[in-house]
């Protein structure tokens, strides 16, 4: 299977970007003080699809998105902003440079750094 490669994404990329995604979602949960199970029920999802979806495992669909934001009284962009993080310019750069590197070691340490700014650092 040859490796598709379509402006930089990759499918490694995409696992990168559920994980961060699941993060964003497990992040508003912690914040409204709910378990995983109280946002399964909240939402109509199963509790291991939502286990699933924080940890980056699932392909999570725009219908059960918008299921877990009603659940989390947020709206769906919340789950994709990273304002009041660190600067854009310098995490997209560096995102750019993972994406183009070979080196596996060096990559994943950027990786490392970039969803630290985008996840825990706020300005």
């Amino acid at each position: 299977m040859e490796n598709n490669n379509i402006k930089g994404i990759t499918m490694k990329n995409i696992k990168q970007i559920r994980i961060l995604l699941g993060k964003k979602i497990r992040e508003q949960r912690k914040q409204k003080k709910m378990s995983i199970e109280q946002l399964a029920e909240e939402s109509g999802l199963h509790t291991t699809h939502v286990g699933d979806i924080e940890r980056g495992d699932a392909n999570v669909t725009i219908t059960s998105l918008a299921k877990i934001a009603l659940a989390l009284e947020v709206e769906i962009s919340e789950f994709f902003t990273f304002s009041g993080y660190a600067d854009k310019k310098i995490l997209m750069r560096k995102l750019n440079n993972l994406i183009h590197n070979k080196e596996k070691v060096s990559a994943l340490n950027e990786l490392g750094w970039i969803i630290n700014e985008l996840l825990f650092r706020k300005k």
